[in-house]
């Protein structure tokens, strides 16, 4: 008889395992050439140290097989000995003489064979453990009827007259899934998130026989289920045994649960102890009479951020790492044709989920059914919302004669909370909301880290660069990263598939995902300008005191904010740039960005304001929600002294000037908000220009809001001269010393703006005079003078916050 040596067991339960968990068992490929056992044929198992046999199905073994690729637990060859006497001429192999294989078994096969209980966890076994070869199983009678143990009667999927749920459906699903399977008393079988232990099995041979109430293997039959099995659901307690004090010990450990899902979904670490710290709570309290009488409970949570934060994909991971029946629901799919369908749908999901102990739901855009709206409607939307309502306040309820119905935990998920009922989130029912933000560097590392497992990196220089993409990728999320990577990968494999290049060129750099950063954005991009501009500081000429100022009193606060609020310091939370036209107000804030290395937003003051009454209130909020979608950012406003003028001075029938300025004023103090008692976190530095800063009203400008205030003054002599040097660094000039002092006196009253101008007339006229010419003479300025016009020459300095002329 052929020993078997169990060297590795497949954890068929895992979410990576979508096939139906079945007894199965891996086997050396040339073994089952030369047994002449062909893939899904039916074995006999003993194992004689645990006193059991069982049937399984035979695999063929392959180390790059999904199953098995890139998994250190599994051998790259299982190994196998031919008997050590071999008489006759057949080259065939009897797996009944002497033999010595490998194998690898599934989960569920070891539970029948009693090497491991289901609460405990395979990884403990002790390695390898011999079974012996049975027979080769042929002709298996057609189950005409399976009984199946459910070990408490929230498990159970029994009829009941009360039950809206379709237990013919449930049933038929069960043999679909089942089709085919070797069924024997006292094994396992699994279904929907549960195991059922099989008790009878009634078989077209023995039919008209009464079976036998001992379910010991050896007064068993087998049979293979067919589409005509009838399927039933016990709940006859069978010696006692009682399976959800084993289940339970299972929950105990958060920890496990929490590294199974941060190794998959990256960034939201904080939030996502949180939810699974509540979950646990709630399956404790459920699954204990103890507790779960006399407690009200929450009923579940809501997820929301904006799109692509992986809402969705946290939910399913958590619902699969817990080990518990769960059931997705996409909301916009219960809205039917057919009056009344849709309610039907959604009230046999959730009577369907209380035939189980703990489950949960996840109702993927609940917003769709549950809409501000849906309550005062009358139709579908209004039908809906009410059902789930019911639903939501039928369910956990603490009743002493029902204490065995099951617990539901739901997880709502929306990107829409606003437009979400507030009944819906009020306490009773979906009691937290869990708002997804990833916005530092060090959440898209934790991303970045997940996505890029499987592209190829220098293994020095992986960190590095990740952590580099991390801080250039503002304002992206989980699908943003997502679509970065993908370019890289496809750049990559273009790049191979197109030249053959030596096996030290084919990683990914950091050039690669430069290069990617070119196409992939911000997914919320709208209609603003959202991205780092290219201006620095050392493009802007003329003002370097006040650039000094800016880096000591915003840069250095902003990225090193930990440092400056040890004493008390945080960065400002707004600023004000004003002065005349041309000297730099708009390039300087641009060089702010850059150089805090954020994004930015451009916006005008003209944008915002609309002729329709509440438009422009809609428009500052959009502005302001988008800018916090896309924090860290600098949100530039230009010209804002149209959108806050004093109020008062301009009157109206519909006050549309006041609103504006109440909305600006609310938005800004909405962002600034205490963390942990250590300061304010800004996420949005706001940045305002004006030319007119006597007619702002005086609220915008108090600390707090626009709290630093910065004028640039017509550029005098000194400045003048700095400015023009930097622009001939810019153009071909033969220009000496004394003729840049001579246009520097003869540009009194020049801007900045002005000056720009001047260089490029010059370069005009040169070009005009010659198209060959090379350079820019002092001739060409001196005619460029007599066209170019200073535009500050009569200005008069305004300071109206110190209120000196």
């Amino acid at each position: 008889m052929t020993i078997i040596n169990i060297v590795s067991i497949l954890n068929d339960l895992h979410p990576e395992y979508t096939r139906t968990a079945k007894p199965c068992i891996w086997c050396p490929r040339t073994w089952c050439l030369k047994s002449n056992l062909h893939p899904n044929t039916i074995i006999s198992l003993i194992s004689e140290s645990k006193g059991t046999k069982c049937f399984a199905f035979v695999k063929l073994y392959s180390k790059f097989s999904e199953l098995f690729r890139d998994k250190k637990e599994f051998p790259e060859n299982l190994e196998f000995s031919l008997p050590a006497v071999k008489t006759g001429n057949n080259n065939i192999f009897n797996p009944d003489d002497d033999g010595e294989i490998q194998v690898v078994i599934s989960r569920l096969l070891a539970f029948n064979l009693g090497i491991c209980e289901i609460s405990k966890n395979i990884s403990n076994l002790k390695l390898p453990i011999q079974l012996k070869f049975g027979e080769l199983v042929k002709n298996i009678p057609i189950a005409t009827r399976v009984i199946l143990y459910s070990f408490s009667s929230s498990h159970s999927l029994i009829k009941s007259e009360n039950s809206f749920m379709n237990n013919d459906l449930e049933e038929s699903i069960f043999r679909r899934i089942h089709l085919g399977t070797v069924v024997l008393p006292n094994d396992w079988i699994y279904y929907n998130g549960s195991y059922f232990k099989i008790i009878q099995t009634y078989s077209s041979d023995i039919s008209q026989t009464e079976p036998s109430s001992n379910i010991e293997f050896v007064k068993s039959k087998i049979a293979r289920i067919s589409e005509n099995t009838v399927i039933e659901f016990s709940n006859q307690q069978v010696g006692g045994f009682n399976i959800l004090n084993k289940i339970n010990l299972k929950f105990q450990d958060k920890s496990q649960w929490i590294d199974k899902v941060t190794k998959k979904i990256g960034g939201l670490d904080e939030v996502i102890s949180e939810i699974i710290e509540q979950i646990h709570l709630f399956i404790i309290t459920a699954m204990s009479d103890k507790y779960r009488k006399g407690i009200k409970k929450s009923k579940g949570i809501i997820l929301t951020g904006k799109p692509g934060t992986g809402k969705t994909a946290l939910a399913l991971c958590l619902a699969e790492s817990s080990g518990l029946p769960f059931t997705f629901i996409n909301c916009p799919d219960i809205f039917k044709t057919d009056e009344g369908e849709g309610e039907n749908e959604l009230c046999s999901i959730f009577e369907s989920m209380m035939h189980y102990c703990v489950s949960i739901i996840i109702l993927d855009e609940i917003d769709i059914i549950s809409d501000k709206i849906a309550s005062v409607r009358t139709g579908a939307e209004s039908k809906l919302y009410s059902m789930l309502i019911r639903l939501i306040d039928s369910i956990n309820e603490n009743v002493l004669h029902d204490s065995n119905k099951g617990q539901i935990f739901i997880i709502g998920l929306t990107n829409r909370l606003h437009a979400v009922n507030n009944n819906l989130y009020r306490p009773g029912r979906l009691d937290r909301v869990y708002e997804f933000n990833i916005k530092k560097p060090e959440q898209r590392l934790q991303i970045l880290k997940i996505i890029t497992k499987k592209i190829p990196f220098v293994i020095e220089e992986k960190d590095l660069i990740l952590e580099k993409v991390s801080r250039m990728t503002h304002g992206f999320v989980a699908t943003d990263l997502q679509h970065l990577c993908s370019n890289v990968a496809m750049e990559l494999i273009q790049k191979i598939s197109s030249e053959t290049i030596n096996e030290n060129r084919s990683f990914a750099t950091l050039k690669h995902f430069e290069n990617a950063l070119k196409v992939a954005k911000p997914s919320d991009l709208n209609e603003y300008q959202t991205k780092i501009p290219d201006i620095k500081f050392s493009d802007i000429f003329g003002i370097n005191n006040i650039i000094e100022d800016l880096k000591l009193t915003i840069i250095e606060p902003f990225n090193n904010s930990q440092e400056f609020l040890q004493f008390g310091i945080s960065p400002p939370r707004g600023i004000l740039i004003y002065g005349p036209s041309g000297v730099g107000k708009t390039m300087l804030c641009c060089a702010i960005a850059a150089e805090i290395g954020i994004n930015f937003m451009l916006v005008e003051g003209s944008q915002v304001i609309s002729k329709i009454v509440g438009e422009s209130e809609n428009n500052i909020a959009r502005i302001f929600a988008q800018a916090k979608a896309n924090s860290p950012c600098v949100l530039f406003i230009d010209q804002i002294d149209v959108l806050a003028p004093i109020r008062g001075s301009n009157m109206t029938s519909e006050n549309t000037g006041e609103r504006v300025v109440t909305s600006l004023l609310v938005e800004m103090d909405g962002f600034f908000t205490s963390k942990h008692g250590k300061g304010p976190e800004v996420d949005v530095l706001v940045i305002a220009a004006t030319n007119r800063p006597e007619i702002i009203d005086s609220a915008l400008l108090r600390p707090g809001r626009l709290d630093q205030h910065i004028y640039i003054s017509p550029p005098n002599l000194k400045q003048r001269k700095e400015i023009l040097i930097g622009k001939f660094q810019q153009i071909p000039t033969l220009l000496s010393e004394d003729q840049i002092n001579i246009l520097v006196n003869d540009t009194e009253g020049f801007s900045g703006a002005d000056l720009d101008n001047l260089c490029r007339e010059a370069a005009l006229i040169s070009i005009r005079e010659n198209i060959n010419n090379k350079v820019v003479t002092f001739d060409h300025f001196t005619k460029a003078e007599s066209i170019c016009k200073a535009s500050l020459l009569n200005y008069k300095s305004i300071h109206p916050f110190d209120g000196s002329v």
